[in-house]
């Protein structure tokens, strides 16, 4: 005899709700508008949400599984042996499709109109649907598609603090300058990847004014709207990992650190790509020194000592005395800096 599921105690119902498969609760909800609607009132915690615009993709952690639902059209699914439930949404008919690959769950949405624009209303959708009943404690976004509006991406009517946010690091997508700016300004997040190069040639980002940093580790892999001539001055983030031109241009940076820097920068990481070391230019007109800490107390701050061939030397700031270490890799420079709380702890040592 069936479970009248809808006549229990709300309470009774939370419960069962919280103890069954996240993959199947999707199901229930998206084939039953009444218990869709039960569940909106007791939501289903996880442990984080990513949106994943580059596939249409939904990926949900719970504490033991992850559940993936994936938004497609007519044409791209062709899974024989997943189990397909029609459902009526916005008054079209659609196909829902489930299967477990790799300890994974996955649900489809298919839509019949092959529209391009229509993946998008459907992802959408799916995105608000699950979110009306599923409550994730974080975020995170990958973009890996330069034809996604970021002007009006409805993601941003549904959370602006991430754990990491990702613009396809494998190739450049074209940005203006509003939205470069809100993404460094206006969003939250501990990572943001940005794989963009500005539209407008002539533009530098001009910092923020926000006082605490939004985000916390900011990498850059296409530089052509980063004032480099002012570094410090705009890009006040803990952790800058960029992509320079030269040595010559790090060595620029590490003399305007010198001569001024900013409190809050923690570590920078310069990477030239292929080009080997050139030790002469990175510290011409500095004065830098054999680093004085131990093998023991460099780990703590300096997260690249542990590399091979890794040369680390000390640099003094005149403004303040505050010390940073700098570590010359094969391709590559890193900058840690000390705070005096940091240097009194391994003092103790």
């Amino acid at each position: 005899m069936p479970l009248p599921l809808l006549r229990l105690p709300f309470l009774a119902l939370k419960e069962i709700f919280q103890s069954t498969e996240l993959s199947d609760l999707i199901l229930m909800a998206m084939l039953n508008r009444r218990l869709k609607n039960a569940m909106s009132a007791a939501k289903y915690p996880v442990n984080h949400l990513r949106f994943n615009l580059e596939c249409h993709m939904l990926s949900i952690t719970t504490d033991f599984k992850k559940v993936v639902v994936k938004a497609l059209v007519a044409g791209q699914f062709s899974e024989e042996d997943a189990k397909k439930y029609p459902i009526k949404i916005d008054k079209e008919m659609k196909t829902v499709a489930t299967e477990k690959k790799r300890g994974e769950h996955l649900i489809y949405v298919i839509s019949r109109k092959r529209t391009p624009a229509n993946r998008w209303i459907l992802f959408e959708w799916v995105s608000r649907f699950l979110l009306s009943f599923v409550t994730p404690k974080t975020f995170s976004l990958h973009c890996g598609s330069d034809d996604i509006n970021l002007d009006n991406l409805f993601v941003w009517t549904l959370t602006n603090r991430f754990t990491s946010v990702r613009l396809n690091m494998e190739r450049r997508i074209p940005i203006s300058p509003k939205n470069l700016d809100f993404f460094l300004n206006d969003i939250t997040a501990d990572e943001l990847l940005l794989g963009v190069w500005c539209t407008d040639e002539r533009y530098k980002y001009g910092g923020s004014n926000n006082v605490v940093p939004n985000i916390k580790k900011v990498c850059i892999n296409t530089n052509n709207w980063v004032d480099f001539h002012n570094f410090f001055g705009t890009l006040k983030f803990p952790t800058v990992e960029c992509r320079v031109p030269s040595y010559e241009t790090i060595n620029q940076i590490l003399k305007q650190w010198i001569n001024k820097g900013d409190n809050t920068l923690e570590s920078l990481f310069f990477d030239v790509g292929p080009r080997y070391m050139r030790r002469a230019e990175v510290l011409r007109g500095i004065d830098a020194t054999p680093t004085s800490s131990t093998e023991k107390q460099l780990p703590r701050r300096c997260k690249f000592y542990l590399q091979d061939g890794v040369e680390l030397l000390d640099i003094k700031r005149n403004t303040d005395g505050r010390i940073a270490t700098i570590g010359l890799h094969d391709r590559a420079v890193s900058l840690s800096v000390w705070a005096q709380d940091q240097l009194e702890q391994v003092g103790n040592q």
